[in-house]
């Protein structure tokens, strides 16, 4: 639905792309010192909440009459809304209080992820899936910033401590989780994977410039450089999809060839990139690895397949024969890992087959499969409400005194999305959000809409990603913001007891 400027007023999508500007492009390059970014981000997402919603109120009344308001997206979202905020009173630790006597579940207990951080989410999603926002406005703006992002980092990788981000005496040397102007990489990769599938995706459907290849590619190349692994899944993840959609549709063959070129470019070019903190080096250098020449023979391959089979008929498959495909891939994976001792030991690979063949230990993956086993049990003595929002800290030093446990890290919450949703607001809200997440995600799929496509496929990488990472109002933000944005389209087949959008 799209309201046209009329009788002299604005029209709604460019209000909600200047709205989108403000979350996806302003809210991440706001600067602050690290030591208390996290403050900061807080202060500017309640602040940025308050003027999404006001601006909403001034539309409401001309779209009485014109907006279909049945969504099952945004029912679902009220739906865990409303589970979250019962938790916040039922939850087992909801009745906290602080040295100055407020409930600590309303800020939360060390990441501002309490009730107020969580009604901003979703007042986020409401007010963004109301009306599209204008494309070009929003994916310029977000190319643009991922690029000014990357050179930031670039700079910090120098030796520049840009922005005073650093506190005095600190540099990327010293303390290299901590980069750009979202603070944390794992926060960081959670950012570039919201933002490299949403510049991306248009430019392979045969809408926007080649500047949003370019700023995604810059994206990837960031993610290599910080080796998160889950930005690095969720890199693997969009790679697998444009194959597949190079397999079922012609007319995408060459640009997916010259994206996947260009991603492979971005691991030659890793390969031979020495980081003092990750690869050993006195300082940022190049160095020879053999592995380039792999990588740059997988980026020839991809993009002459891409112009060899370019709109030819030839290769084209059913989506289902390509899911079959990849299922039987992983399939394959997985067996492999389990009969070979792939790794040394103590490496990943190592790790998995260890979990595959029931020797598993709390310690692998630094400490995460420890607090998820704890997480899972902390969460069945409060199945219903959980602990409260953001109060997974408390609950879990108290089962670790009580039961004797230990795990070899701090950790504040789960580091998975979904355990921290099941241990903060219960099963019912876990469900709900699993819902609200297959519902966007279904819309996006079935619109004919290139953006909602790009929306969509940025909620699928960021839930894959979800599962190794948490919400936090450095990112989520944005997380909450696509998520409305890839509700605000016109469905393809609407249909059944709820659809997305009147036609």
């Amino acid at each position: 639905m799209t309201v046209r400027k009329t009788g002299g007023r604005a029209d709604p999508e460019l209000v909600f792309g200047v709205l989108g500007i403000l979350l996806l492009a302003v809210f991440p390059l706001s600067a602050h010192e690290y030591s208390s970014i996290t403050r900061f981000k807080y202060l500017q997402m309640l602040f940025l909440t308050g003027i999404c919603v006001m601006t909403a109120a001034v539309f409401l009344r001309s779209w009485e009459k014109q907006f279909c308001w049945k969504s099952l997206p945004r029912l679902l979202c009220v739906l865990y809304a409303a589970w979250v905020a019962l938790s916040a009173f039922f939850g087992s630790y909801a009745g906290l209080v602080d040295a100055e006597g407020a409930r600590v579940v309303l800020t939360g207990a060390v990441r501002y992820e309490g009730l107020i951080t969580q009604v901003c989410y979703f007042l986020l999603f409401l007010v963004f899936s109301l009306s599209r926002p204008h494309r070009g406005l929003v994916l310029g703006t977000c190319a643009a910033a991922m690029a000014v992002y990357a050179a930031v980092v670039l700079c910090q990788y120098a030796g520049w401590n840009v922005l005073d981000l650093f506190p005095k005496g600190r540099s990327t040397y010293t303390n290299y989780e901590f980069q750009g102007t979202i603070g944390n990489i794992d926060m960081v990769s959670g950012y570039l994977t919201l933002m490299i599938p949403l510049v991306l995706i248009p430019w392979i459907l045969g809408q926007g410039s080649p500047l949003l290849l370019i700023s995604a590619l810059v994206g990837v190349m960031l993610e290599t450089l910080m080796g998160v692994q889950s930005g690095l899944l969720a890199v693997a993840v969009l790679s697998a999809v444009l194959i597949s959609a190079a397999l079922v549709r012609e007319d995408v063959r060459l640009r997916a060839g010259i994206a996947l070129a260009g991603t492979a470019c971005c691991f030659a070019l890793r390969s031979v990139i020495g980081l003092p903190w990750l690869d050993g080096t006195q300082s940022v250098t190049f160095l020879w690895n053999p592995r380039a020449l792999l990588w740059l023979a997988a980026a020839g391959a991809a993009g002459a397949a891409g112009g060899f089979f370019r709109k030819k008929k030839t290769g084209v498959l059913r989506p289902r024969t390509v899911t079959l495909v990849w299922g039987m891939l992983l399939a394959a994976v997985i067996l492999l890992v389990w009969l070979c001792p792939l790794g040394g030991e103590g490496s990943m690979l190592w790790e998995v087959r260890e979990i595959l063949r029931g020797r598993s230990s709390d310690s692998f993956g630094s400490w995460r499969w420890g607090v998820w086993r704890h997480t899972l049990a902390v969460s069945r003595e409060s199945l219903l409400f959980g602990t409260g929002p953001d109060m997974f800290f408390y609950a879990m030093q108290d089962y670790l005194q009580e039961t004797g446990n230990v795990l070899g890290e701090h950790f504040d919450n789960p580091h998975n999305l979904y355990l921290a949703i099941l241990a903060g607001s219960g099963l019912p809200a876990l469900l709900l959000y699993l819902a609200l997440v297959f519902s966007v995600i279904r819309h996006c799929f079935r619109s004919r809409d290139v953006f909602v496509r790009a929306a969509g496929m940025s909620v699928f990488l960021y839930s894959v990603q979800g599962f190794f990472s948490f919400s936090i109002c450095l990112v989520s933000p944005m997380a909450w913001t696509i998520f409305g944005m890839a509700c605000a389209g016109e469905e393809e087949k609407p249909g059944g007891l709820i659809h997305d959008h009147c036609s």
